[in-house]
């Protein structure tokens, strides 16, 4: 467990948050969230519980407190951008793409996106550099 993340639990063992992880469906999970999560993680459990609810996802309270954990410890301490209208649409359309795309699909993806094949091509070049630094950290 990365002790960065554990900083924002103060007194939480790493052993007791990975029983939680480990248990969402338990209703201590919940009221462990309620309790000691600041404000900023108590919005995205209540954001994540009524996506959820609203895609009739059984135990939604429970995976919403797990799927904010998994976030808060990989995210946790680190500055990040989540961008929001037009640019996190056109961000997610360019992911699907990159997972669409088998290496002789341009045509295909360019149809079912409305796109021209230039555009496709130039989203996949963009996504396949991001996939490369994603898991190449940079030396220098």
């Amino acid at each position: 467990m990365d002790k960065t993340a554990l900083e924002l639990f103060d007194d939480v063992t790493a052993e007791e948050w990975q029983e939680l992880l480990e248990r969402p469906e338990d209703d201590s999970v919940c009221e462990f969230e309620r309790l000691r999560w600041p404000s900023t993680l108590q919005s995205l459990v209540e954001l994540l519980v009524a996506d959820l609810e609203r895609e009739n996802v059984a135990n939604a309270r429970g995976l919403a407190a797990k799927l904010t954990s998994s976030l808060a410890v990989y995210f946790g301490g680190r500055d990040i951008y989540i961008p929001k209208g037009d640019v996190l649409k056109t961000s997610l359309r360019n992911i699907q793409i990159w997972r669409d795309f088998t290496g002789r699909n341009i045509e295909q993806l360019a149809a079912q996106h409305n796109l021209t094949e230039r555009q496709i091509t130039a989203i996949i070049k963009e996504q396949r550099k991001l996939e490369l630094q994603r898991r190449q950290r940079v030396l220098f």
